[in-house]
């Protein structure tokens, strides 16, 4: 039935948490209709142990508290198939640390230590000569370059 329907796990996910009891329905098939959809779930994330569904109902309930954009990242990483919990909490880990590193203002020492062009604004007009200099970069502390013969 599993490939009758061809559902992804996230649609049996939310089919068994959005199911309701049917008004013709009664209390016996309603349990069995959840059980089914929960088996079909299980199936779907391969769960083989008590461990597995532990960690799967884990990293499920964990997975509603992270924002659209991580849990987007997190979808991705997993492709088909699902993190268990160490994998899951290294991703999220990860994907906050350089969220947050990328909204917070870097110090202007930061920059000190990349290398600047040396004639920044030259070549930019028409008084631009078109010879290519040697070197158009330098680092903040220059050394002598030992292969050049020039000290």
């Amino acid at each position: 039935m599993l490939r009758e329907f061809k559902l992804t796990a996230e649609q049996y996910r939310d089919k068994l948490w959005t199911a309701t009891k049917l008004p013709e329905e009664t209390y016996t098939l309603f349990g069995s209709r959840v059980k089914n959809l929960f088996m079909y779930y299980m199936d779907s994330r391969k769960v083989a142990s008590r461990d597995d569904l532990i960690a799967l109902l884990v990293s499920d309930r964990i997975k509603q508290t992270l924002s659209d954009a991580c849990l987007r990242h997190v979808s991705s990483a997993e492709g088909d198939d699902w993190f268990h919990l160490e994998r899951l909490t290294s991703v999220i880990d990860t994907y906050d640390n350089r969220t947050l590193n990328m909204s917070t203002p870097r110090d202007k020492s930061d920059f000190s230590k990349r290398p600047v062009p040396k004639n920044f604004w030259a070549g930019t007009g028409p008084q631009d000569s078109g010879e290519a200099n040697k070197s158009s970069y330098t680092s903040a502390a220059t050394k002598p370059n030992p292969l050049s013969g020039e000290n």
